[in-house]
């Protein structure tokens, strides 16, 4: 399980950190109140969304979706046995809810406000010509690929240091040797 949050976390990190970004300084106008949405340009709102269809930003939601969600599925092993068929009937239901509402309000309109909020029109109009040209258009197909290599790497490299840092820790915490097992506190 912590494998999927690290492989999930290390997934957005790498749809993010692989994109180009020329970051500006967040407005300064003052926040809107909560039932307020900021007003954008629509031009600069249209652009944003040409870039994000480029990016394939705008998938990323869809893409992360499915996973997110089998994540919310419950142990049913943890069920009993009687009850099993109901919260399996009851979990699929919610899921495919859930899935049908991110289609109608996707999660990649999360991030208009944000790259309107981080990037000038000119910043995105740049960011669009790089992103349609041969160099982009690269760009974009090999970057699910390389965030594909990338993740296996990055595990393995977390879980080599996570080594270290444990055999580190043995002179401070005996029950880290191995074959022990850290022993839960007496209530």
């Amino acid at each position: 399980m912590r494998i999927r949050w690290i492989s999930l976390a290390l997934i957005c990190l790498s749809c993010t950190s692989l994109a180009p970004a020329q970051a500006k300084k967040p407005n300064q106008d003052p926040k809107p109140s909560q039932d307020q949405k900021p007003t954008i340009d629509i031009i600069k709102m249209a652009d944003i969304r040409r870039l994000m269809h480029l990016t394939r930003a705008d998938a990323i939601g869809e893409q992360i979706a499915g996973p997110l969600m089998q994540n919310l599925k419950p142990d049913l092993e943890k069920v009993p046995p009687e009850k099993r068929e109901r919260v399996q009937k009851m979990s699929d239901t919610m899921i495919q809810k859930m899935l049908a509402y991110m289609k109608v309000e996707p999660i990649s309109e999360l991030a208009v406000p944000l790259y309107d909020k981080y990037f000038t029109a000119e910043e995105i109009r740049a960011m669009i010509q790089f992103y349609e040209s041969p160099a982009g258009r690269k760009f974009t197909e090999v970057q699910p690929k390389m965030a594909d290599e990338l993740i296996p790497m990055a595990i393995g490299h977390a879980q080599r240091i996570l080594q270290r840092v444990l055999t580190e820790m043995q002179a401070d915490y005996p029950e880290l040797r191995e074959g022990q097992q850290p022993t839960a506190p007496k209530p």
